[in-house]
C-alpha cells in the first residue's frame, strides 16, 4: 500500500502486464503474416486472377484454333449464342458452362440458367 493514497499499486502493474502481453501477441501474429506478404508477385508477373485458366479467354483458344474474347454480362439469366460463334463459355453462379461445338452456320441458340450470368467468353473459328 502506498502511504499517501492508501491504494495498492498492483492494478497498474497488472494493466501494464496485460498491455505488454497484447503487444507481444500482435507481434507474433504480424511476424507469422510476414512470409505471406513477402511472396507478393513481382511487377509484370502473372497474378492468379489473370493466369491462363478457365476464366481467361486465352485458355480456350487452343493454340490459335479459336479467337476468344470475354465480355462481362451482369444481371441476365439467359444468353443467346449468335450465329457464327463456334462455342461459348458462360459463368453463371459458381458453375461454368461450355456450349457444344457447333457449325458457325447453325443459327442462334439460347441458354438459360437458374443463376445470374457473370461473364461470357465467345470463341470464333480462325483460319489456322
Amino acid at each position: 500500500m502506498d502511504a499517501q493514497t492508501g491504494r495498492d499499486r498492483k492494478p497498474g502493474r497488472r494493466f501494464r502486464a496485460a498491455c505488454v502481453a497484447v503487444l507481444l501477441a500482435g507481434g507474433v501474429l504480424a511476424s507469422s503474416a510476414a512470409p505471406a506478404l513477402a511472396v507478393a508477385p513481382a511487377a509484370g508477373s502473372v497474378s492468379a486472377r489473370h493466369a491462363p485458366g478457365p476464366n481467361n479467354p486465352a485458355y480456350w483458344e487452343y493454340d490459335g484454333l479459336y479467337s476468344c474474347s470475354k465480355k462481362w454480362f451482369p444481371g441476365g439469366k439467359s444468353y443467346t449464342k449468335p450465329d457464327g460463334v463456334a462455342f461459348v463459355v458462360i459463368k453463371a453462379g459458381r458453375t461454368q458452362f461450355v456450349s457444344d461445338l457447333g457449325d458457325s452456320n447453325d443459327g442462334d441458340r439460347t441458354y438459360a440458367f437458374p443463376h445470374r450470368i457473370r461473364y461470357v467468353i465467345s470463341c470464333l473459328f480462325t483460319d489456322a
